[in-house]
């Protein structure tokens, strides 16, 4: 199937689990439901497909290789790059709580997420890969930092 997108390109993830702290690269996992503490008939699985055959496969990045891709080596989770002064940030009620990185966003926190795919880039210089760069553009925190483990 042929795909064809205009940049930049913004739309929602479905709800997502924080997999891990935002790195020194200001780029933090998100899981998608179906996740640890999410519904496990969410469709985590079907976005990351998706997002991979859509955006990455026969998208944006069609005919390049090799490609440095925004899904995880697992196939669970995507990375997303936090931008301070770009990324906006609401709590759970709605309440826009500003441009700066909130201390509760962290491993184990729910948040939906609205992301910005704005450019195509490569090939690199060191390594020869393509990518895309993809950045939160609106986070709204669900849940903050609940466990990880299901009761079982």
């Amino acid at each position: 199937m042929k795909w064809w997108y205009e940049l930049p390109l913004r739309f929602q993830l479905p709800r997502c689990v924080i997999v891990s702290n935002v790195t020194r690269f200001d780029t933090v996992t998100l899981q998608p439901s179906g996740g640890p503490g999410l519904r496990s008939d969410g469709p985590g699985p079907q976005f990351i497909q998706w997002f991979q055959e859509a955006l990455e496969r026969d998208g944006l990045l069609k005919g390049l290789e090799p490609i440095a891709s925004r899904v995880s080596e697992d196939g669970k989770s995507v990375n997303v790059k936090i931008v301070d002064g770009f990324t906006q940030y609401f709590d759970r009620g709605d309440k826009f709580l500003g441009l700066a990185r909130p201390s509760t966003l962290v491993a184990g926190t729910t948040v939906d997420c609205i992301v910005e795919i704005d450019r195509v880039y490569g090939p690199m210089k060191d390594n020869g890969v393509y990518g895309i760069t993809c950045k939160a553009f609106q986070v709204r925190i669900v849940e903050e930092e609940g466990c990880l483990f299901q009761d079982s």
